[in-house]
């Protein structure tokens, strides 16, 4: 990318090589950031040198990076633009710059192409920009010297190097930029998301046009971090930093350390309730479910004393909370949501001997013996389907034109030798699928398909078959298809009635039975309660609540509670287990749920 500013060298005491200041500029809720590439030989301090801001800024930021700094580590560091920028007389500023209010249709990729002005001269002269966010009417600075300074081609490069550059950090989205034709179904299928998530997370009361820059919200670990328990190097010491920093943080906990409850826990529940955007509905459910799980317990002759904090999905939020004396004597804490905001409870439960519990993610690059895992770990993902595979069926896979990447890479390593492979390049015919059907003994059918339609037409196919043989009289062959979740949320272009005639299953880490009275009694207080229809979040609080604040206050082993009690939780069953070097306590079920020809739903 091209920059105005200077760019500022440091020679690093016993080091060959100076650092750079990165020229890469990202604006992430209102903020703007350096993405920074930590080079060999660089530490807190240098930066912090060098950017011009503290040793706890750049941690509050990046808190994986308390211990140190790993080689190839993607930093975010504050960039304070307003601070830096010299203060303009307002005669200055309009000899210095034009104004440009944005208007309906135009994008970031558009006003830069329109005044060939270079994206980062743009970002740097109106600081806070957001090219995910911008509105009409929006005034922005447009330096008049620069105008002519960027070709096209150099313009969209440096668009494509913004979207890499906020795609490195864990901000919790995929910045897309939309191509002509693109559609938010089409996006939406691309990276396995609804409708909604898009439009919720993004301004588009036009609908998307070529050149936007939209946020996708991420699934948890796709954004690479720095790993907490690989960090090469301390920073020198300064002593206005905790102790723990100073020493480093290995994120290795003794279990031993794990405190007996005696009376009423204090139970903390961390979530990003609240941000610049507004409400964030799916953890507030999350939060009215925990509180119908409370009032349960109460009638049991369980009871808490409960405090909520709302962490804003900021770690510097997450880091004051942690360290305030309200939060002192907290001794079971549910949250927070994601991982980079983990390791400052994580270090409060090391100090404390104090089980924190990970509501909904999978944590993928910390751990504790203190840290507990609601979703399920993806070793044990596939455990129900090798019970499957080991029944001796014939096994077809699949391959549509829109073939599911994930799907192919996890599956294909389980099935046995000599499975039959059926790679579409169009639509899939009877013949096909006759060809490889065995009449002796039943069929396993996995399909590769993020296509609501083009998976209509491969179990229309699949069915043709099956009626054929049950009008000829062939009673052998059975058949059953196994697919991904994403089928339970394909729209209703694909005919449901065939996922029962051809008893359709799949593996998924969240399943609530709505069928079921519990369910239903649930819903109905919910709908009582907050006259809104509960989603699979405030399924999940619920059992949260229940799980573990049930076992907390039960005392005599909270790990023994967990897996002894008969919680009347609302989703699948939980067994925890350690796992991986930091002996997490991870939940070890998966459900397996088939839809039956007699119309009715099986969890497994």
């Amino acid at each position: 990318m091209l920059s105005l500013l200077p760019v500022p060298l440091i020679t690093i005491p016993g080091a060959a090589q100076q650092i750079e200041k990165s020229t890469s500029l990202v604006t992430i809720d209102g903020e703007s950031f350096y993405v920074h590439t930590v080079r060999k030989g660089e530490t807190l301090y240098s930066l912090s040198r060098l950017y011009s801001v503290s040793q706890q800024e750049i941690i509050a930021n990046n808190p994986l990076a308390a211990p140190g700094l790993q080689e190839g580590a993607v930093l975010k560091i504050p960039a304070h633009l307003e601070e830096s920028a010299p203060k303009l007389s307002a005669r200055k500023q309009q000899r210095t710059f034009d104004i440009h209010y944005v208007n309906k249709g135009e994008t970031l990729y558009s006003i830069s192409r329109r005044y060939e002005i270079p994206v980062n001269t743009l970002l740097e002269d109106n600081p806070g920009l957001d090219p995910s966010q911008l509105s009409v009417g929006q005034g922005l600075n447009i330096r008049k010297k620069s105008k002519g300074d960027a070709t096209p081609e150099e313009i969209e490069e440096q668009i494509s190097d913004y979207r890499d550059a906020i795609n490195s950090l864990p901000t919790g989205f995929i910045y897309h930029i939309v191509e002509r034709g693109e559609t938010i179904f089409g996006i939406s299928m691309m990276y396995d998301v609804t409708e909604q998530d898009i439009l919720s997370n993004n301004n588009l009361p036009d609908g998307l046009k070529a050149g936007d820059m939209i946020k996708i919200p991420s699934r948890e670990g796709q954004q690479p971090i720095v790993d907490i328990a690989v960090a090469e190097e301390v920073p020198p010491a300064d002593p206005d930093e905790p102790e723990w920093m100073r020493e480093g943080f290995s994120g290795q906990f003794s279990g031993s350390s794990l405190r007996e409850f005696s009376g009423k826990p204090r139970v903390a529940v961390m979530l990003p309730l609240k941000n610049d955007e507004g409400a964030a509905s799916n953890f507030i459910e999350f939060y009215q479910g925990f509180l119908l799980g409370l009032e349960d317990l109460k009638s049991e002759g369980v009871s808490a004393d409960v405090s909520l904090y709302n962490t804003s999905r900021s770690s510097s939020v997450v880091y004051g909370i942690t360290g305030s004396e309200d939060f002192q004597g907290t001794n079971l804490i549910i949250g927070p949501v994601y991982e980079d905001n983990m390791p400052p409870v994580l270090q409060y439960a090391h100090d404390n001997g104090t089980p924190v519990v990970s509501p909904l993610a999978a944590m993928n690059r910390v751990g504790s013996p203190l840290l507990y895992q609601m979703a399920p770990g993806r070793d044990n993902k596939y455990d129900k389907l090798r019970e499957l595979l080991s029944q001796g069926h014939n096994v077809i896979f699949i391959s549509s034109t829109y073939p599911d990447e994930e799907m192919e890479n996890e599956i294909k390593p389980l099935l046995p030798q000599g499975y039959h492979n059926i790679d579409l390049s169009g639509n899939l015919t009877t013949a096909q699928v006759t060809g490889v059907l065995d009449r002796s003994r039943d069929n396993l059918i996995f399909i590769s398909c993020t296509n609501a339609y083009t998976a209509d037409l491969i179990l229309a196919t699949i069915s043709s078959v099956q009626n054929n043989l049950v009008a000829r009289s062939i009673t052998g062959g059975g058949i059953s298809v196994v697919v991904t979740p994403r089928w339970a949320r394909f729209d209703t272009s694909v005919e449901r009635n065939l996922y029962f005639k051809l008893n359709l299953c799949y593996v998924t880490n969240y399943h609530a039975d709505r069928g079921s009275q519990i369910i239903r009694l649930f819903d109905s207080r919910f709908i009582s309660e907050y006259g809104t229809i509960p989603s699979l979040y405030a399924y999940r609080g619920y059992d949260a609540a229940k799980l573990f604040v049930g076992a907390a206050a039960k005392g005599g082993g909270f790990d023994r509670n967990l897996n002894s009690r008969d919680n009347g939780l609302l989703q699948m069953s939980y067994r925890f287990d350690r796992s991986g070097q930091y002996g997490t306590m991870v939940n070890r079920e998966w459900a397996l749920v088939c839809y039956k020809s007699d119309y009715t739903i099986e969890v497994k």
